[in-house]
């Protein structure tokens, strides 16, 4: 039995698709996850838990403490069913600055409140692990498919609308289809546990120009892509100065233009997945093209229904 927390999510929706799929005994968490006797409580007669209930953005102004409590819950829930604890982290961890090969032993230096708590929370499970918690965490950098309303979609609301690249749009991203992740969630908790670590980057190991992405976007979705360039300083100060004025907090906004998003179409954001590779050799990720295809009829809905803020 595999308890899921936080199920309902993009992410959390496709694991629990590839558990029905495969046929994987599972429950759902009901309730907070920052509740500690209800998570121990579902995770009573489970061999793994995965735990994807992270807050992403701060709507009610609490901050992001429920990502380090409830890690903390599902770690001591972990221990006291004798549960394998496979977790969703992310790349954000390191910061944003630029990353053209970053492996797992990348420095982590988050810089805003949401990386922090997400990185606090890893910290708990690798001292787990080392405690001797069977424990897996697991980071992404971009995922894209159905259900995703944030990346793709503002990548693709720029593209179409911005007669500019920022640096020429020549950063490279890292990507993973979400079917691929989920695959890779669920055969963490069974694969027997590498020697190489508790922590394993998921991409689809093929980085993208912006560019490039940019303008697949704009031939599947519609539109026509940037013909021009600017240098990043010249646009960058300004929406630093503006969200800094607002109070904005650059990670969270909801505008498809941030500081922090501007630093990451113009920065790799490469992250290699050798080490993911030598613990299940046999994987094979989507490629682009068909991942692209897979996903067109979900982008397209988000079209008609309007960008999230208008909706």
């Amino acid at each position: 039995m595999i308890l899921v927390a936080g199920s309902r999510g993009f992410i959390g929706q496709h694991v629990v698709a590839h558990l029905q799929s495969t046929g994987r005994p599972f429950r759902e968490l009901d309730g907070d996850v920052r509740d500690a006797a209800n998570v121990t409580a579902a995770a009573q007669g489970c061999s793994a838990i995965i735990h994807l209930a992270f807050k992403n953005l701060n709507v009610d102004g609490k901050g992001f403490d429920t990502n380090i409590v409830g890690t903390q819950n599902a770690v001591n829930a972990a221990r006291q069913v004798g549960a394998r604890l496979v977790s969703m982290s992310t790349a954000g961890v390191y910061g944003h600055g630029s990353h053209s090969a970053a492996d797992e032993d990348t420095a982590i230096a988050p810089d805003t409140d949401l990386s922090r708590s997400r990185a606090e929370a890893d910290q708990v499970i690798i001292d787990a692990h080392s405690a001797g918690l069977p424990a897996v965490i697991l980071r992404q950098r971009f995922v894209y498919g159905p259900g995703d309303q944030a990346v793709l979609p503002r990548i693709h609301r720029v593209a179409s609308r911005s007669p500019i690249w920022v640096d020429g749009g020549r950063a490279r991203l890292s990507l993973v289809f979400v079917d691929d992740l989920a695959m890779v969630l669920v055969r963490a908790t069974t694969e027997p546990l590498s020697e190489l670590g508790p922590v394993f980057h998921v991409t689809d190991g093929q980085p993208v120009l912006l560019r490039e992405l940019g303008e697949r976007l704009c031939d599947l979705l519609g539109g026509v892509p940037p013909r021009f360039s600017v240098p990043m300083p010249i646009i960058h100060g300004p929406v630093r100065l503006w969200e800094r004025i607002r109070g904005v907090d650059p990670e969270t906004s909801d505008s498809a233009v941030s500081s922090i998003r501007l630093k990451l179409a113009a920065q790799d954001q490469v992250f290699v997945n050798d080490r993911l590779c030598q613990w299940m050799p046999d994987l094979r990720f989507t490629p682009l093209t068909d991942g692209l295809a897979a996903s067109q009829p979900w982008y397209a809905s988000l079209l008609t229904a309007g960008p999230p803020e208008s909706r």
